[in-house]
């Protein structure tokens, strides 16, 4: 399909779905992947703005009633279309009764004896544990406790010793949502193969400031670990199953380089 017949494909898809009059605007993606581009554009916007991927120009046709509208959005755009920055993520460990108080918004933005030294990956702090991880924007980033069992195994030549590992545990994923905004996504690794591409929650944060995440209770079984999160601010809960122990955890996101 050439360009121009992307783009009128892109522009017949909006016709569509849209009452006239209304305001249509091509916007260049240069840097960032249309398809994330559009993911953040619709979650801010909802229906006020009717997006349309053109990937085989590099480009995403927005569509809504005003231009008042598409402006702020193609504003917003040209913030995200940057080349992926290195985000400094710090996941802190709270009690059940701080997080008592950040449900019901008691918590102050930031706490006292929370700073954390970059080159840091963990200690303890108040009787909390606090990790710092490093990674690059939309890659996930892992914080797992990694398991490891000696077994004895049946073969044709007898029994023969094997070193099983697996990883269980979270993982964090951020990208950028403009105005010193980020949207994290909390994703679970319970070693299964699946495991770790399963979204547990997804939060917006404000860059730099601690947010309250939730709850994640866990049971650990010979077949892995079954984590249920709630208690996630503006997400309601997600749940799988019940566990034995429940850890309410804290997030802060920080830029730290391009």
């Amino acid at each position: 399909m050439v360009p121009s017949m992307a783009l009128l494909l892109g522009l017949l898809v909006l016709g569509v779905t849209t009452p006239a009059p209304a305001a249509t605007r091509v916007v260049k993606v240069r840097s960032g992947s249309p398809a994330m581009l559009a993911d953040i554009l619709r979650q801010t916007y909802g229906r006020q703005l009717r997006i349309a991927e053109a990937p085989m120009i590099s480009a995403l046709v927005l569509n809504a009633e005003h231009d008042d509208l598409l402006d702020q959005a193609a504003a917003l755009l040209a913030q995200l279309d940057q080349p992926p920055v290195t985000f400094r993520f710090s996941l802190r460990r709270i009690s059940a009764e701080e997080a008592r108080a950040w449900q019901v918004g008691a918590a102050p933005h930031r706490e006292r004896g929370a700073q954390i030294q970059a080159q840091q990956t963990s200690r303890q702090e108040r009787g909390t544990d606090v990790r710092t991880v490093m990674g690059l924007e939309g890659v996930p980033v892992a914080l797992l406790d990694e398991t490891t069992r000696i077994v004895d195994l049946s073969t044709p030549w007898g029994l023969q010793t094997a070193v099983l590992k697996s990883e269980r545990g979270l993982r964090i994923l951020g990208r950028r949502a403009g105005d010193g905004m980020a949207v994290v996504e909390i994703r679970a690794a319970d070693g299964t193969g699946t495991s770790a591409t399963r979204l547990m929650s997804q939060v917006a944060v404000k860059l730099g400031e601690w947010t309250y995440l939730g709850d994640v209770a866990s049971d650990r079984t010979e077949g892995g670990t079954d984590v249920r999160w709630q208690g996630t601010r503006g997400g309601g809960s997600i749940g799988r199953s019940s566990g034995r122990q429940s850890a309410h955890y804290l997030v802060k996101v920080e830029v730290v380089g391009p």
